[in-house]
C-alpha cells in the first residue's frame, strides 16, 4: 500500500519497519521532483548503485572496487558496486614499467583498488573505468595541490619553458 502523510509530502511503502526504504519528494524544479531518501534499506542501496544517471557526482572521480577473480589470460573482474562488473588487463592494473612511476604490485583477489571513473554510460550503458586515468589524475592533482601552496605562501613555482604560446609561454610544472 502507498501513503502520503504531512504536507511535507512524506511517503512511505508497506507497513513501517526498520527495513522499508522511506523516502520524501522535494520541491518541485523544472517540472521535476528531486527524490531524497530518509533511510537507505537494502532496496535503496540496490536502486541508487543500479541507476548510474543518478551519479553525476561521479564522473571523474575516483571510487573503490574490490577484485572478485582473475583468469588464466590475466583479466581481473572488479566488483565497483554498480550493474555490472569491470575487467581489466593485468597490464593495466600493474603500474611503473617503462616510466618514472613506482612499480606497484598485481592486486590479489579481494583488495580493494582504486579506479577513475571515465564516463557514468558508454554507449552500451556500463560505468566506464580506468586505473590508467587514475594515475594521470593523481599526478595533476598533486601538482595542482603544489601551486595552491606556493601561491598561499606566495612564492615562486619552478618550471621549465616548454614552447611560445599566444600571449606567454607555455612551461611545465612537476614532470
Amino acid at each position: 500500500d502507498l501513503a502520503v502523510a504531512g504536507a511535507r509530502g512524506r511517503v512511505r511503502t508497506g507497513p513501517r519497519s526498520p527495513r522499508t526504504p522511506r523516502f520524501a519528494m522535494g520541491p518541485l524544479r523544472h517540472g521535476l521532483r528531486r527524490l531524497t531518501f530518509d533511510r537507505f534499506g537494502a532496496f535503496g542501496r540496490r536502486v541508487l548503485r543500479t541507476d548510474n544517471a543518478s551519479l553525476p557526482h561521479l564522473q571523474n572521480k575516483v571510487i573503490f572496487g574490490r577484485v572478485e577473480s582473475r583468469n588464466e589470460d590475466g583479466f581481473y573482474t572488479v566488483d565497483i558496486g554498480f550493474k555490472s562488473p569491470s575487467m581489466f588487463h593485468e597490464k593495466e592494473l600493474k603500474r611503473g614499467i617503462g616510466t618514472k612511476l613506482k612499480e606497484e604490485p598485481l592486486p590479489e583477489i579481494g583488495d580493494r583498488i582504486e579506479l577513475y571513473v571515465r564516463y557514468l554510460q558508454n554507449p552500451m550503458g556500463e560505468m566506464e573505468v580506468s586505473n590508467a586515468d587514475r594515475v594521470r589524475s593523481a599526478r595533476s592533482e598533486g601538482a595542482w595541490r603544489e601551486i595552491l601552496q606556493h601561491y598561499r605562501l606566495g612564492t615562486h613555482v619552478k618550471g621549465r619553458v616548454l614552447n611560445a604560446v599566444n600571449g606567454g609561454d607555455a612551461v611545465g610544472i612537476a614532470g
